[in-house]
């Protein structure tokens, strides 16, 4: 059963590993291109994003009632940018939460308030979004241990067979190579034959 969830975690990791490196390569070669993965359930949103040798994950979180703030004035040519603040704008504005944001070293958080604009020049606060980011590097060499550990255990049970060890429990099966006397395992070979 340990072996088992090994496996299939080494596979997941392998496979977000593979999805990385896609997801950066595409970035590079068509900088322009399509966007990575967006998924969205009921009032949450998720987005994945590879670009500036970092990876990124965006996850939205819509208010069950938004909260709409007064309009802006009017801009000459009556589009909506540039636009100019009123001072009750200014002060609905001050009056939501302040987003949260850490850096270091690449790494990075930041939380925010997802602010739209309605057509009738209002402001509206939506809900919340999250970003959380990293370098390539540190999330690629992350990924790959688990596949590393896996190829390494692998290639070490190949070589417990071929000097003559049981592949359950590495007993030594030099004396016995029909079945393992510590945990009751059929040698490959004989289960082989008898097939």
């Amino acid at each position: 059963m340990k072996r088992r969830l090994f496996n299939l975690l080494a596979s997941v990791s392998l496979a977000l590993c593979l999805v990385v490196v896609a997801s950066a390569l595409l970035k590079v070669i068509l900088p322009r291109g399509p966007n990575l993965p967006s998924f969205r359930a009921g009032r949450w949103a998720c987005s994945l994003d590879s670009s500036n040798g970092n990876f990124e994950i965006r996850v939205g979180h819509d208010s069950a009632v938004p909260d709409i703030g007064p309009q802006f004035a009017p801009n000459p040519g009556g589009q909506f940018a540039p636009f100019t603040y009123t001072q009750a704008g200014l002060d609905w504005q001050e009056k939501l939460p302040r987003g949260a944001h850490w850096r270091s070293m690449g790494f990075h958080f930041d939380r925010n308030i997802n602010m739209e604009i309605s057509r009738t020049r209002n402001f509206v606060a939506v809900g919340n979004v999250f970003w959380i980011g990293a370098p390539l590097w540190p999330l690629l060499a992350l990924l790959a241990i688990l596949p590393i550990i896996r190829r390494s255990y692998q290639m070490y049970l190949r070589r417990l067979m071929k000097q003559g060890h049981c592949p359950v429990c590495a007993y030594d099966l030099r004396a016995t190579p029909e079945r393992c006397p510590e945990c009751g395992a059929v040698s490959a070979k004989v289960a082989g034959i008898s097939n």
